[in-house]
């Protein structure tokens, strides 16, 4: 029984540096997003934000590799900004945690619950595209205001 009891307790402290291992090369292979992903996210942040055009103080994080729960690879990508609530108060910088698939298409968006955009060994820059947002033509579905932050899953 106590030999039992020592492989699991083996076993745990192995896998628990194998997940260590995943998270740090996850940090050590990130990469900037393409010129296409970027205008994919300013779309999605003028379709999802309540008041886009008051966005400042903006930054999106590089993209993080990893897996979804199929295994398949996926990426994470943070934008942190400051934006105006439905009271005209700004709300001060808050993160945003968007999913993207392998091909880079948007897979899902939630506020930073975990914690992940805060960590210091994601890579943040500028993100002036949602900062300078201009009103479409009326009837454009850019216009639309879905909710105040992108929706939880």
């Amino acid at each position: 029984m106590k030999n039992v009891y020592l492989v699991c307790c083996a076993a745990l402290v192995l896998s628990g540096c194998a997940v260590r291992e995943a998270n740090l090369r996850r940090f050590e292979d990130q990469r900037p997003l393409t010129p296409q992903q970027r205008a994919m996210m300013v779309s999605e942040v003028r379709a999802k934000f309540f008041d886009p055009y008051s966005i400042r103080d903006a930054q999106i994080s590089n993209a993080s590799p990893g897996a979804d729960m199929n295994m398949n690879i996926s990426y994470t990508v943070c934008v942190r900004a400051n934006a105006k609530n439905p009271m005209g108060a700004y709300t001060g910088r808050t993160a945003t945690m968007y999913h993207l698939t392998g091909d880079g298409q948007i897979s899902k968006a939630e506020e930073d619950a975990w914690g992940f955009c805060d960590l210091a060994q994601l890579r943040y820059e500028p993100f002036p595209e949602i900062e300078n947002l201009e009103a479409k033509p009326v009837g454009s579905r850019a216009n639309e205001r879905a909710t105040v932050s992108p929706p939880k899953s």
